[in-house]
């Protein structure tokens, strides 16, 4: 009877265990790369708005940007796909420029190709 309950043990805390996910990871990559033909061309659309155009289509746009006193500056801000779909969202600190010398603090949200939201990192 030992046996049994010994065997039956085992197999229970082997079903029990999970299984790895084999499902294909998401991805932010959907080819569409910008590509500067052109140059970059800056638009205020209005006191806390300022977005950044690229062959036409918005490229980024930096949204209430406030200096913080020791040469950074932060801003909230939303990364565009060609298409015009939204990439990515949160708040930046930077020195120079929002896309240049950025990094990434508290909640950034992510896009899939398709703009579902599939993911949030706590910075």
């Amino acid at each position: 009877m030992n046996k049994y309950f010994l065997l039956s043990l085992v197999v229970c805390i082997n079903c029990s265990q999970k299984k790895p996910s084999v499902s294909s990871p998401e991805t932010l990559d959907c080819n569409d790369k910008w590509e500067f033909t052109t140059s970059v061309t800056e638009k205020k659309i209005n006191d806390s708005v300022t977005q950044e155009i690229v062959n036409g289509k918005v490229w980024f746009e930096i949204i209430a940007p406030r200096e913080n006193g020791d040469g950074s500056t932060k801003a909230y801000l939303k990364n565009y796909r060609k298409d015009g779909s939204l990439l990515s969202e949160g708040f930046v600190l930077y020195a120079e420029h929002p896309i240049a010398d950025y990094t990434e603090i508290g909640n950034w949200i992510f896009y899939d190709c398709k703009g579902k939201r599939i993911h949030k990192n706590n910075r």
